[in-house]
């Protein structure tokens, strides 16, 4: 139909399909349970406790939620422009260029941050929502359920974070590898010297 492909544009379907291909291995089909039971079980089991115990956040609370998802935003789309011009350089760079492995990583690192900035909008959404249907987000069902959501997702995209952090590192050092081993050289020859 004609308004569903409207629509379409709405749809982030690829970012999470991209997301959860860079959670598996290579030669997997599935995620590793492991995997999953750190990245979307444990937040949403804390999130649940948050929820049944009652704890709410405060007036305090509320600036740090909003100040921090606004900060992991900026972060998360400046790491996607220097993704986006590492990926230029290496289709300027022959040897880069043939190297699979690492396009895509950069591909899935990218689409992790997008990922990220867009939950981080979620939790800025929330707690906007809360305060302004319940007046605040500290008193209630919905400062439960608000309290209980915004921690699952804090915790979830900072396990997330995690592994865009270690994939931006890997794709640093797959680049400029050159560097790496010539200090581990240079500080080896060092150490043999002072050993001497």
């Amino acid at each position: 139909m004609m308004w569903q492909r409207d629509l379409e544009r709405f749809s982030l379907k690829v970012l999470f399909q991209q997301v959860l291909s860079g959670l598996r291995t290579t030669e997997a089909k599935k995620i590793a349970w492991p995997t999953r039971i750190v990245l979307f079980v444990l937040p949403l089991s804390a999130g649940a406790v948050v929820s049944v115990i009652g704890a709410t956040l405060s007036a305090p609370g509320f600036s740090a939620v909003l100040s921090g998802s606004g900060l992991l935003v900026g972060s998360m789309l400046t790491a996607f422009v220097f993704l986006a011009n590492l990926r230029i350089k290496m289709s300027e760079t022959p040897d880069l260029k043939r190297n699979g492995r690492l396009a895509r990583m950069v591909s899935q690192t990218a689409a992790a941050c997008l990922y990220i900035s867009f939950f981080a909008l979620c939790i800025v959404g929330i707690v906007v929502t809360g305060l302004i249907v319940g007046g605040t987000l500290h008193t209630g069902w919905l400062g439960r359920f608000g309290s209980g959501l915004i921690v699952a997702l804090g915790l979830h995209l900072a396990l997330i974070f995690t592994t865009v952090l270690r994939r931006l590192f890997g794709a640093y050092f797959d680049v400029f590898r050159a560097d790496y081993t010539q200090a581990s050289l240079t500080a080896l020859r060092e150490g043999d010297k002072a050993a001497s």
